[in-house]
């Protein structure tokens, strides 16, 4: 099956987008169970976690707020949550 150039260039796009979020969630995975080993010495990370989710949900909000638009605005709704809670997080770490 031959592909046009814009097909080729969304396919190079999608799979770009895809080992990102694949490489973040590792990431957020590997970091979370640091925290739960041992939460006194990884603390710093508990901004982080919810930074990389943060960072995925607004990468695919950005990507479906084109096509689908209540989706897209609920993953940036939930991107504005992840944000302020690891703005918090990292209040609480600095002032705690």
């Amino acid at each position: 099956m031959l592909m046009t150039e814009g097909q080729r260039k969304n396919r190079a796009s999608r799979l770009k987008k895809e080992t990102a979020d694949i490489a973040a969630g590792l990431g957020i995975v590997i970091f979370s169970i640091l925290v739960f080993i041992n939460p006194d010495r990884y603390r710093l990370l508990f901004p982080v976690i919810f930074l990389m989710a943060a960072g995925i949900n607004l990468v695919n909000g950005m990507g479906r707020r084109a096509k689908k638009r209540r989706t897209g605005f609920l993953f940036l709704g939930l991107a504005a949550a992840l944000l302020l809670m690891a703005l918090f997080s990292a209040a609480s770490i600095l002032w705690g």
